[in-house]
């Protein structure tokens, strides 16, 4: 093994400033839906050093408008959970696009939109529920 016969300093490098940033974190769905049923999206929105800006969130399915919202960010480390209530109207597998406006002078816009997929079945049952009532008479 060489032995280096003088000291070695490490020198971390990089930006830990804070930057101005909105972003989807997360998506939570399922993956399967009923036909006309609603169903549930859960949204987990983060901002970073946008304390006071406005937002707002839109979801498309098949490029038409089908939810919109205003996101008000009360803090500099902003976090929101937005439920979103839509309703499987469409056969098949569907694209659901989020997106969140940016904001003016966000280091990123790349994290600001989410696709997921949910698959949409027609699986209605009927069902017949009969009770029998035996009635029995009693001769005094």
């Amino acid at each position: 093994m060489n032995k280096l016969k003088a000291p070695v300093y490490t020198v971390a490098l990089g930006d830990t400033i804070p930057k101005k940033d909105l972003m989807i974190s997360n998506v939570n769905h399922n993956s399967l839906v009923y036909l006309d049923n609603e169903f549930t999206v859960e949204v987990q929105v983060q901002a970073f050093e946008s304390k006071g800006e406005v937002s707002k969130i839109l979801v498309t399915e098949a490029g038409k408008k089908i939810f919109d919202d205003q996101i008000q960010i009360n803090s500099s480390a902003f976090v929101k959970n937005i439920p979103i209530k839509l309703k499987a109207s469409r056969l098949g597998l569907q694209k659901y696009t989020i997106q969140l406006t940016p904001l003016k002078g966000e280091i990123s816009e790349r994290n600001n939109a989410q696709s997921i997929f949910i698959e949409v079945i027609d699986a209605k049952q009927k069902y017949c529920l009969l009770q029998l009532v035996h009635i029995q008479t009693l001769q005094l």
